[in-house]
């Protein structure tokens, strides 16, 4: 058993990320790991509540900032009641999207001012940052691809034009260019088999520190 980390999966919708973080899940808890998982935005009652309402219809014209503002919210409830007592008790948690995918989607994305998302993050969890980010880079008509093959329905934040998740995309790339030491980029457009075995290459490097 290893010192708990906070691993976060980023990436648009399409790029495999609740296979990835099963996978994962099974890879660390066979090297004796207690593992959690979680998602963004979510993960707490109230948190989940503020998820229900963020990607209902209802809020289709809402402002970007808006958008920000509540999913912080959400954010600060996950961290304190879930994701920081998780890591106390030296459980690894794994986390579906986390603060890189506001940035991606309401800044890249919406165009939202990036200091106002900074600016929120710093009075929301400070120095509280994921140990390693893996973002799963996938081609955008790929992503749609696996989507119609899934036959699954989309909600408001995903159903966006195919020019929005580009955006998204390239939001993504260039967050992990900011930050090459915590994001990791895997390329999903491989096989889901070979993109677990990147991602555990990843896993390998933290074990080691």
């Amino acid at each position: 058993m290893s010192q708990a980390k906070f691993i976060t999966f980023e990436g648009i919708d399409g790029s495999g990320k609740s296979t990835v973080i099963q996978e994962t899940k099974k890879f660390l808890e066979s090297r004796g790991n207690d593992v959690m998982l979680s998602r963004e935005p979510g993960g707490t009652p109230i948190a989940e509540t503020i998820r229900e309402v963020l990607l209902s219809d209802a809020l289709a014209s809402v402002s970007g900032e808006t958008e920000a503002l509540m999913m912080f919210a959400a954010r600060f409830e996950h961290l304190k009641r879930k994701v920081l007592p998780a890591l106390e008790a030296n459980s690894w948690v794994l986390c579906d999207r986390f603060t890189d995918s506001t940035f991606a989607y309401q800044v890249y994305g919406r165009g939202i001012e990036r200091y106002f998302v900074e600016q929120l993050a710093k009075l929301v969890y400070g120095g509280h940052q994921p140990d390693l980010t893996v973002l799963l880079d996938i081609d955008t008509t790929v992503s749609y691809e696996r989507l119609a093959k899934k036959n699954e329905a989309t909600n408001r934040l995903d159903s966006h034009a195919n020019n929005f998740q580009n955006k998204v995309r390239q939001g993504y790339l260039s967050l992990a260019k900011q930050h090459p030491q915590r994001i990791k980029l895997i390329n999903a457009n491989q096989s889901i088999e070979q993109v677990c075995v990147d991602v555990q290459k990843e896993l390998l490097c933290l074990f080691e520190k």
